[in-house]
């Protein structure tokens, strides 16, 4: 990834939660997941959720990068 002006970091963006500041890593960026109450909610009959996460510059607000990202209950599995 390119550095970043001083100041200036890499945000994940899960559909339309408040951007969340990502983690810089050797490998690449790390993305924490938003809290539980701003995921969207599973449908009743499902077992997961699938939203868009992106990555985002705060120095332009600009995503440049998405990707499909889901969300499991493994509490909706009996065995």
């Amino acid at each position: 990834l390119p550095p970043l002006p001083y100041g200036s970091n890499y945000l994940c963006v899960f559909d339309q939660t408040p951007p969340i500041p990502a983690s810089v890593t050797r490998n690449g960026l790390t993305c924490p997941t938003p809290s539980i109450e701003q995921r969207p909610e599973i449908p009743f009959d499902k077992d997961h959720v699938n939203v868009e996460v992106a990555v985002r510059s705060s120095e332009t607000d600009t995503d440049f990068i998405h990707r499909s990202f889901i969300f499991y209950d493994c509490t909706r599995h009996k065995s």
